[in-house]
């Protein structure tokens, strides 16, 4: 069989086979439309990048695929490890796509590209990244995988970066053993997913804060960080949406940010965070530091877990603020504040800080979460006013016990995930079918079986 026959033939598979969204503002979070269009590129770790980029003579380097790509582009990254050894900015050069025609990074299908930042001489780094996407629009990245960003004496650093941005989206990616932030999104506009991704091994023993005490590391090693405030042109209108994300071992947060824009968590797990001096706080979902949030619904948790985190598993992290419209439907929360005593001592499953309103703002709803053998309660208001409850765990007159759950071992958290990407099936903080935890919840609009939704994150029937 001649070259040119085997070169279309592998065209042909790709296209079958590789998924790229065509329009992100046009599509919903789980409906991305698929068409490829553009030139076809490759990468792999023993191409060149002075070749032309086609299967046959492959580039080297992510930063080369990066800037060679644009509008309509589809670049796929051949199984193997990168060694990267570039400066500050890590690997970038990012152009844009357009909402028709996206620039793609995928993975090729069935392999693994590694890019490894252990090379970089990280004391003539003032901060170290291992991709950045700086000022740039219709992107989806997929398969990709990152380790092994380090730091110097406290420099700043993060995983996968992405700054002034829009209509990005991160899919199956993983990020792993960062001294920071494993996915850090700001100022941004449009919309941004995170499909499928994972983080985890987020720990900061270089960089020191004042808090909780002096020279205490480990208060900025954090799985997915966002931040928008309301001078970013669009902030407002900006949606962000995590489907299906985990963050574990790391010594700050799982999920944190402030947006006066929508965030939305669906089926996202934060488990065994608080390393260091690190507080372990599962989910910070509704910061917004003295800035008003008029949307009618700001944020969306559903079907999300907290468990074995040293601080808190839920926290809206606003003291002080402006309240927020958010609903918070089908949650879990299990051993949360093993760290009670260190740094804000929040040890609760649920933990509802004071804002600066005598009300709860109107559509707020905490309704069908489950909390369970968290350190010192369930769930705890801190504000003089009450929040907006329904047929939670600790609202109903039931004693809960080990045996109304089909499994504790939060470790299953940590299972591989599908051949599709997508979370794996497990069994811990499941109900059993005689729980009183089954059919306890009210109608929110969630797909659910029996004569009512079940409590927690999971329908057992």
């Amino acid at each position: 069989m001649n070259s040119f026959l085997i070169k279309n033939l592998i065209i042909i598979f790709l296209v079958i086979f590789i998924n790229c969204d065509k329009n992100k503002n046009k599509a919903s979070n789980n409906e991305i439309q698929i068409e490829i269009t553009g030139g076809h590129y490759f990468v792999a770790p023993d191409g060149n990048d002075n070749g032309p980029g086609t299967i046959e003579e492959p580039w080297r380097t992510w930063s080369k695929a990066f800037t060679k790509a644009t509008a309509g582009d589809t670049v796929y990254f051949r199984g193997g490890i990168y060694n990267s050894n570039l400066d500050n900015g890590g690997e970038r050069g990012f152009n844009s796509g357009t909402i028709d025609n996206p620039i793609c990074f995928f993975n090729y299908p069935g392999e693994i590209p590694i890019l490894d930042c252990k090379d970089r001489d990280v004391n003539a780094l003032n901060y170290n990244r291992g991709i950045t996407l700086w000022h740039v629009e219709n992107i989806h990245i997929k398969g990709l995988q990152i380790r092994n960003v380090y730091q110097k004496m406290n420099s700043n650093v993060v995983g996968v970066d992405a700054w002034d941005v829009g209509n990005i989206i991160f899919e199956n990616m993983l990020v792993h053993h960062i001294a920071g932030e494993a996915y850090v999104v700001a100022d941004y506009h449009g919309s941004i997913k995170y499909i499928n991704c994972d983080a985890h091994n987020m720990n900061d023993s270089m960089r020191t804060a004042v808090y909780p005490t002096p020279g205490s590391p480990g208060q900025n090693g954090a799985g997915f960080h966002f931040r928008n405030y309301r001078e970013t042109e669009g902030a407002e209108e900006s949606k962000l949406y995590y489907t299906g994300c985990r963050a574990w071992e790391f010594s700050d947060n799982g999920f944190a940010g402030t947006s006066v824009g929508y965030v939305e968590w669906d089926q996202c797990w934060a488990f065994d965070g608080g390393a260091l001096e690190g507080e372990g706080c599962g989910f910070k979902y509704a910061s917004i530091y003295g800035e008003n949030n008029t949307l009618t619904i700001a944020r969306l948790m559903k079907n999300c877990i907290s468990a074995n985190n040293g601080a808190y598993g839920f926290s809206p992290n606003n003291s002080g603020d402006s309240p927020l419209t958010g609903k918070y439907y089908n949650n879990s929360a299990y051993y949360n504040g093993y760290k009670d005593g260190v740094g804000h001592g929040l040890a609760y499953g649920w933990i509802i800080m004071q804002t600066n309103t005598p009300e709860p703002p109107d559509g707020e709803l905490y309704a069908n979460n489950l909390a369970y053998k968290n350190r010192k309660a369930e769930a705890h208001a801190v504000r003089d006013q009450a929040f907006n409850q329904k047929n939670n765990s600790w609202n109903l007159p039931h004693i809960i016990t080990d045996k109304d759950f089909v499994s504790l071992d939060w470790t299953q958290l940590k299972r591989q995930r599908k051949a599709d990407g997508s979370l794996p099936d497990i069994d811990f903080f499941k109900p059993t079918k005689e729980s009183p935890l089954t059919n306890s919840g009210i109608d929110v609009n969630l797909p659910f079986q029996g004569k009512a939704p079940d409590l927690g994150a999971f329908e057992i029937h």
